[in-house]
């Protein structure tokens, strides 16, 4: 199996990416601050981004997803024990069906030949 963190995966610029080529045909400067000289400054990721972040732990760093996430098992993240939860919590907290979504997801790579 290929296990390759998500930051040398995202630092890699041996290849060019679905995300570098969606960003080049937007913006051949918007490309060259990202990925070329690297000055853009980087939003919080997007809900997509932290599921594909997810994803990636769980298909190619296994060892690491329980080191690196937590599933939420509170009903309400209104209440204090949530909160405090939270605040003491040094895992990224994901929802139940978000992990169900990595399950999946690595279930079905898993079936491929070649994997």
């Amino acid at each position: 199996m290929i296990q390759e963190n998500n930051e040398d995966y995202h630092a890699d610029r041996s290849y060019v990416s679905a995300s570098m080529l969606k960003t080049f045909r937007k913006s051949p400067r918007l490309y060259e601050a990202n990925y070329v000289t690297e000055t853009i400054v980087r939003d919080a990721p997007s809900a997509a981004m932290r599921l594909g972040s997810l994803i990636h732990c769980a298909a190619l760093e296994p060892d690491e997803l329980e080191q690196r996430y937590v599933v939420n098992q509170f009903d309400s993240r209104r209440t204090k024990a949530y909160k405090e939860w939270e605040a003491e919590e040094q895992r990224e907290i994901i929802s139940d069906s978000e992990m169900e979504i990595a399950k999946r997801c690595c279930d079905s790579l898993y079936t491929h030949p070649h994997i």
